[in-house]
């Protein structure tokens, strides 16, 4: 019972008719398609999909619109299925009441339910024309989940022509905008219609590859019946490859998904298809159970053409056995259920089996389902009907006509051939220009992408250069203001010393005013160094000169120099230091490192905190270490902490002032003499502001 890939291109979904070549080994069989006219069974899967005869209608995601017209869409989106007639008229009485600011709005998807509607009822002009309409909407209002629903449409429609090309572009372009709009069941829907074309053209490695997609796509959108039809699909893969084995595999899991949802009427058709697999492989007993199931479900849903499909397969699976009783009955009813939907193929593959049966007359039934062909224009029905009537008259010795159906079957077959090859050619030059064009919109996309990310690049650099130039401005405003304080401290403390030595009477207040001088011209000094240091480290021209000395006894000398300092907060100052530690730096510039770490850990520590400066050697390095008892720096401003002009949350705690100068002044200092700066938080409370010069070697 292999199936034909030409012959599957109704093989949309799980919910809708799977076409399959109706015949087991050594029999002759016909496609099932869906009915050519008529009134189409829908079923509606979730929110936003439909399924027509097996093929994926996909719907924009609805939401409650108070306007008129947007009641009356949404009435029509709920009809179509079921009364595409009725869904119309309520569609065309919403276009006129639609108010004109809601027109690009509502517009797109009343158009896109037309398209939709004309479609299920064979009126595929008005369909078109509703479409073009759409697609001259979308280049304005660019809905990427509309867009993909009428190229859905689009594809469907070019598929009834049997123009694949057409339809694979219109797939695709509809695949590019589902994965604009980032729903994972848009994709899987159409990897799986994409999946379908390739199969009916014979490209199963596309075809697979699709089916992979679209078995990805359903996993993220957590939709088990969009799983069970990519798994149906790549059942019906593997049988139109002969793999019947792998076959019954897959649609034994998709009829799993669908029993265990209680899905009775979605699992009709992979209960049929698993079913001829398994008579491939001779499992004639469970495929026989699972076709009376099937059946009993297709009789009580009233689902009348899925019934003929059940009974046609039941049919041909009795005449493999040899059990040709049953098969008159099951082909008649088969027939009358074909006969109703108006669907000329399903006839064709009845008549087909009965003419196989030797009780019928072969030679008129074949007579019958030639006319019936002619009427269709089913070439490849109508060859092998040639080639069944030449061998039955050649049964009956009437060799001229055997001769003659002979002689048409063999003309029919290389016509069909080299169409078959033209549209292949078509199909390949199609998707390759399809593949060029993709990878120029994928690269004036990246193109855009890039642009954009560079242009919000020098964006974010521009706010990060104005904040930095405000924070610069306030902290040098600042800074001013400082100097204009310190330098009015020092005036006035001059004036009174200078009041003191005119006028000496009384107890002196000299050491005391000099003492408030030398402080105030002392942080006068510093605040001025670190602004030249910023200035030179900007241009570049901060200088260093190198020389080789005890890093160790820098520290000692450094520390004692500090006690009078930290009288003020009551701090004190201990210096823990091991051993020589022979360094090769600047020791002017390594002692302002010391000198500004002492002050910041000083200056953000409580009164009476004690504050460690340790020295020590780790091998390869000389390990300064000033340990704090501060509030620590919070770890989402720690990257902010050496950078110039940066103004943090921790505050001084003897109003001191900061201008944000003195860690970049430390790390630049460092970075020029080969040293390395660090901070991290202690467990207990404080900071600690590790630095690292390389040890001379001895």
């Amino acid at each position: 019972m292999r199936q034909s890939a030409s012959q599957n291109k109704d093989a949309r979904t799980g919910t809708g008719y799977v076409s399959v070549t109706a015949g087991f080994p050594g029999c002759s069989g016909g496609r099932l398609p869906s009915p050519a006219g008529g009134k189409k069974k829908i079923h509606q899967l979730k929110e936003g999909w439909k399924h027509v005869d097996g093929k994926v209608v996909i719907l924009q995601q609805t939401e409650t619109d108070p306007s008129p017209a947007g009641k009356l869409w949404e009435e029509a989106a709920a009809l179509f299925q079921e009364e595409p007639e009725q869904a119309l008229r309520l569609l065309k009485e919403a276009q006129t009441r639609l108010q004109a600011e809601e027109a690009d709005r509502l517009l797109p998807r009343i158009l896109q339910i037309a398209a939709s509607a004309h479609h299920i009822r064979g009126e595929t002009a008005a369909a078109e024309a509703a479409l073009e309409e759409l697609f001259g909407l979308l280049e304005r209002t660019h809905e990427p989940r509309i867009k993909a629903a009428a190229l859905n449409v689009r594809a469907m429609i070019a598929g009834q022509r049997d123009d694949y090309t057409e339809a694979i572009r219109c797939l695709n372009l509809a695949l590019e905008a589902a994965r604009e709009c980032g729903d994972p069941a848009v994709v899987g829907h159409l990897t799986n219609n994409l999946a379908v074309d390739f199969i009916n053209l014979g490209d199963y490695e596309r075809a697979a590859a699709y089916l992979e997609e679209s078995l990805a796509a359903w996993e993220r959108a957590e939709r088990p019946e969009g799983l069970a039809n990519a798994l149906q699909n790549l059942g019906l893969l593997h049988s139109c490859q002969g793999d019947a084995v792998a076959a019954v595999s897959y649609y034994r899991k998709a009829y799993r998904i669908y029993r265990d949802a209680g899905q009775r009427r979605w699992s009709i058709n992979v209960r049929m298809n698993l079913a001829k697999s398994l008579g491939e492989t001779g499992q004639l007993d469970e495929a026989e159970a699972l076709l009376n199931e099937a059946i009993v479900d297709a009789r009580e849903l009233g689902e009348s053409f899925r019934l003929a499909h059940c009974l046609d397969a039941l049919a041909w699976l009795e005449h493999q056995r040899g059990n040709l009783g049953p098969c008159t009955a099951l082909w008649r009813e088969a027939g009358d259920l074909y006969q109703q939907h108006e669907s000329s193929r399903g006839r064709v593959a009845v008549l087909l089996g009965r003419a196989r049966l030797p009780d019928e007359d072969a030679i008129g039934l074949l007579r019958e389902t030639l006319s019936l062909i002619e009427e269709t224009g089913l070439k490849p029905q109508e060859a092998e009907v040639h080639r069944a009537l030449a061998e039955r008259l050649a049964e009956e010795g009437r060799w001229e006509e055997a001769y003659h159906h002979r002689g048409a079957s063999a003309d029919l077959e290389k016509q069909l051939l080299s169409e078959k090859a033209a549209r292949h050619r078509e199909t390949l030059r199609a998707l390759h220009e399809l593949d060029e064009a993709r990878t120029e919109a994928s690269r004036e996309r990246s193109r855009r992408e890039e642009t954009a990310r560079t242009l919000k690049e020098v964006a974010r650099l521009r706010e990060v250069a104005e904040e930095e130039s405000r924070q610069k401005t306030l902290l040098l405003k600042m800074a001013a203001h400082d100097l204009r304080n310190l330098v009015g401290a020092v005036k006035q403390s001059l004036e009174l010393i200078q009041d003191e030595v005119l006028q000496p009477q009384g107890k002196s207040e000299l050491p005391e005013l000099v003492g408030m001088a030398v402080g105030a011209t002392r942080i006068l000094h510093e605040t001025l160094a670190n602004l030249m240091n910023t200035a030179a480290i900007e241009r570049g021209t901060v200088e260093v000169s190198p020389a080789t000395f005890d890093l160790a006894a820098l520290l000692r000398e450094v520390t004692t120099t500090w006690d009078q300092r930290l009288q003020k907060k009551v701090q004190v100052l201990r210096c823990e230091v091991s051993g020589p530690l022979m360094v090769r730096a600047d020791p002017i510039r390594t002692r302002q490192v010391i000198d500004n770490l002492i002050s910041n850990a000083s200056k953000y520590s409580p009164a009476r905190a004690q504050i460690i400066v340790e020295g020590r050697s780790d091998g390869q390095e000389a390990v300064l270490s000033v340990l704090d008892q501060g509030p620590g720096i919070p770890p989402s401003e720690q990257p902010l902490l050496f950078r110039p002009f940066q103004t943090l949350s921790p505050r001084p705690t003897g109003d001191e002032t900061s201008n944000g100068l003195g860690l970049h002044i430390v790390k630049s200092f460092l970075e020029r003499q080969g040293g390395s700066i660090s901070m991290r938080n202690l467990p207990e409370g404080g900071s600690c502001f590790e630095v690292r010069l390389p040890l001379v070697k001895a």
